[in-house]
């Protein structure tokens, strides 16, 4: 049984022995199918969810909205190159 998926591992728990496991997502075989698993909690773009070249909007200083394209994707950061108007 799966009674809890994480950020980076799902909860498995064996009802017959009264056990449970923390197992990755990459070590589980999913049938050599390809897969995306993806995984928000409501509080913004999630880093995983755009792609180097991808033009995104959001609100910028005093209330402006800005566009912009996204040139590097680096671990906590997004380096956007935007057309302030």
């Amino acid at each position: 049984m799966v009674p809890e998926f994480r950020r980076k591992h799902v909860v498995v728990r064996d009802l017959a022995r009264h056990k449970r496991w923390l197992i990755p997502y990459a070590a589980i075989n999913l049938g050599e199918t390809t897969v995306k698993i993806r995984e928000t909690d409501g509080a913004g773009l999630i880093q995983h969810a755009l792609a180097i070249g991808e033009t995104v909007r959001f609100i910028g200083g005093e209330h402006r909205q800005l566009h912009g394209e996204i040139i590097r994707i680096n671990g906590k950061t997004i380096t956007l190159a935007c057309d302030e108007e």
